[in-house]
């Protein structure tokens, strides 16, 4: 039995990058179309996934953007370390 080759795990990477990207363009286009909408005000729920751990915040969309740039600074220092 062999394991993944270099060329297979390359691969991997970089569509788990993709994936996770596409994610938070997705995240992104939310919450710029939920501001178009009007002046509705509503207090929602953001969730965190980091790995096996949910964060679960309560607060507006403030909070939701500074969830998610701390994601992403956490992202690209783990990514760092590894490369």
């Amino acid at each position: 039995m062999n394991g993944l080759g270099t060329l297979e795990v390359f691969f991997l990477l970089v569509l788990s990058i993709v994936l996770i990207a596409v994610g938070i363009l997705l995240i992104l286009l939310g919450i710029i179309a939920s501001q178009s909408e009007g002046t509705v005000r509503s207090r929602g729920l953001v969730v965190l996934l980091l790995g096996p751990l949910p964060i679960v915040l309560r607060g507006s969309v403030r909070i939701a953007l500074l969830a998610f740039v701390l994601a992403a600074a956490l992202l690209l220092l783990v990514l760092f370390l590894i490369f």
